[in-house]
C-alpha cells in the first residue's frame, strides 16, 4: 500500500466533508441515530473486510465516532483515506446528502401588485 505525503492527505482531506486528521490517521463524527448508526456499521463492515481494513467504530453521547489509523508502520495509506471516501457515501446514503443544522427562516409579508390577498413568502 502506497502511504500520503502531507500535501496529497490535505488535498484528499478538503474533498472529504468533516474529516479531519494527518498522517498519523484521520477521523470524523457523525450526528445520526442508533438506527442509521447500525446501518452505517454493517456498510463500513462489507466494505473495509473487502479492503482488509479495521476502522475504529463506536457511539459516544448519540454520535458516532470513525476513526482510521495506521496498520502496517506509522503513516497513514491512500487505501485508508479511500476507505474513508466509501464511508463518506454511505453515510450520505443513509442520512442524506446535506446534514447541516436546520436554518431560521422568517417570514416576509408582502402585497402582490395587482391582487387582492396577502402572499407569504419564505427568506432564507
Amino acid at each position: 500500500m502506497s502511504t500520503l505525503n502531507d500535501e496529497i492527505l490535505r488535498e484528499a482531506l478538503a474533498q472529504l466533508d468533516g474529516w479531519q486528521g494527518d498522517r498519523g490517521g484521520i477521523h470524523r463524527t457523525l450526528d445520526i441515530t442508533e438506527s442509521q448508526h447500525a446501518e452505517l456499521t454493517e456498510r463500513i463492515k462489507v466494505v473495509a473486510d473487502a479492503m482488509r481494513l479495521r476502522p475504529d467504530l463506536h457511539r459516544t453521547d448519540g454520535c458516532t465516532q470513525i476513526g482510521l489509523d495506521p496498520v502496517d508502520g506509522d503513516v497513514l495509506t491512500t487505501a485508508q483515506v479511500a476507505l474513508a471516501a466509501r464511508i463518506e457515501d454511505a453515510y450520505r446514503t443513509i442520512a442524506g446528502p446535506f446534514q447541516a443544522p436546520p436554518q431560521r427562516h422568517s417570514r416576509v409579508w408582502f402585497w402582490r401588485r395587482g391582487a387582492d390577498d396577502h402572499s407569504v413568502s419564505d427568506t432564507a
